[in-house]
């Protein structure tokens, strides 16, 4: 459970105007992702860390008044038919040279998760 000291934007809330160009390959766009959050959190007084390993299901970790929070953080940028939102893929992807997986995420494997859009 977050502490009520932790900033939660709700709603829409544009991140410093920081957005990306959807025709970005998704490595690329799951970077400025990660950065966006992380700059994201700093700039709200708390302290980011990120995983030093690969394979984690999370990007970062927050800490906010010495609770630790995991972060995963999508991006998005493909626009929603029904609405004026944005669709989000709640899963992970990978792949090496024998083929590609895809994983739905687990919500207890992460506490927060962060979703930038491609309009920031």
């Amino acid at each position: 459970m977050a502490p009520s000291g932790l900033y939660r934007p709700t709603g829409y809330h544009p991140v410093m105007g920081i957005g990306f160009d959807s025709t970005e390959n998704t490595r690329r766009q799951g970077d400025i992702g990660v950065l966006t959050c992380a700059l994201h959190y700093m700039r709200h007084d708390h302290v980011v860390s990120a995983p030093m390993t690969e394979g984690c299901r999370y990007d970062l970790i927050v800490d906010a008044d010495g609770q630790l929070n995991r972060v995963q953080v999508k991006t998005s940028g493909y626009r929603a038919r029904s609405s004026d939102g944005w669709e989000v893929s709640l899963a992970t992807s990978g792949g090496n040279r024998s083929g590609t997986t895809r994983r739905k995420l687990d919500a207890t494997e992460f506490d927060l998760l962060f979703v930038l859009a491609a309009d920031g």
